[in-house]
């Protein structure tokens, strides 16, 4: 039963005013995921539109629970959702977790009552004067959203998981550098959590100038036509032909460069989705359902 769980340390908060708002917020949050299909509650979630609106997910609960009679603050429920994520009830994907509104309860709320013994290691590990800056706690709060998305603790972190994360910041944050975004993966990696052969930095993940697609590369180029160049053949592709050969053979080059030893160590990769890790609750209405006197 989620709810007990969520009454029970080490996710039971020690202030009670804040245990009482999230497990309030969560109660709703749980009754109102009832309605959308599926086995756990991590797959009602993705069949809800919140998954999708980011930090206005609220605008589909608070109108539901208005037409039965019923209530909620708007900040209660953002507490509730945080319960749910730090519980592992419920494992939002990085996009979603990029966009909505992050303060340091949420950093915080999952050092506490996720893994503090793996985030202890960090902080033996780090520079004390790094680890408390700003470009030191941001990083405590990317590790913090792996172990949201991923599952797990710290411990269960991977070079993939680093790499994904970075990717999605440059996409949904249009931020591709900066000291301070790489600065989670060099805590993890100066800590000893992954493999000697891993990447020394992520760096090389961003590039200024923008990278290209195959498809993109060659869309660069205008081929050339046979009446305005006489020398070429007539068989010779072009226009539309041509641009599909080249994009062939570009998405044939990385084939080419694994058979041939020059692939990338896929060993330090994960692989990716948010239900990589077990842990995730049954969905069970009727132990979850909050009752009418509570």
């Amino acid at each position: 039963m989620v709810l007990a769980k969520i009454n029970r340390p080490p996710l039971r908060d020690r202030v009670k005013t804040t245990h009482e708002n999230r497990w309030y917020g969560a109660r709703k949050i749980l009754w109102w995921l009832e309605t959308f299909p599926g086995v756990t509650w991590q797959e009602r979630w993705q069949a809800s539109p919140a998954s999708m609106l980011g930090p206005k997910w609220t605008d589909v609960v608070l109108p539901w629970l208005n037409e039965r009679g019923d209530s909620a603050r708007e900040e209660a429920l953002r507490s509730g959702l945080l319960c749910l994520f730090v519980a592992d009830v419920i494992r939002p994907d990085l996009p979603f977790l990029l966009r909505i509104v992050q303060t340091r309860y949420w950093r915080e709320a999952v050092v506490v009552h996720r893994d503090p013994a793996g985030f202890a290691r960090i902080e033996e590990s780090a520079d004390p004067f790094v680890l408390s800056s700003r470009p030191g706690l941001k990083a405590c709060t990317q590790i913090a959203m792996i172990l949201l998305a991923k599952g797990g603790g710290v411990s269960d972190i991977t070079v993939g998981d680093c790499i994904e994360l970075r990717l999605t910041e440059t996409v949904a944050l249009a931020k591709r550098g900066g000291d301070s975004r790489f600065l989670f993966y060099s805590l993890l990696k100066n800590m000893g959590q992954f493999p000697p052969d891993a990447p020394a930095t992520l760096r090389a993940l961003t590039v200024f100038s923008g990278q290209f697609t195959p498809a993109e590369l060659v869309d660069r180029y205008q081929p050339a036509s046979p009446r305005s160049h006489r020398r070429l053949p007539l068989r010779t592709p072009t226009g539309p032909g041509l641009r599909q050969l080249r994009r062939s053979r570009a998405r044939a080059r990385p084939a080419l460069l694994e058979e041939s030893g020059n692939s990338p160590p896929w060993h330090l990769l994960s692989p990716p989705g948010p239900q990589r890790r077990i842990g995730l609750e049954r969905a069970d209405p009727d132990q979850d359902r909050p009752s009418s006197d509570a």
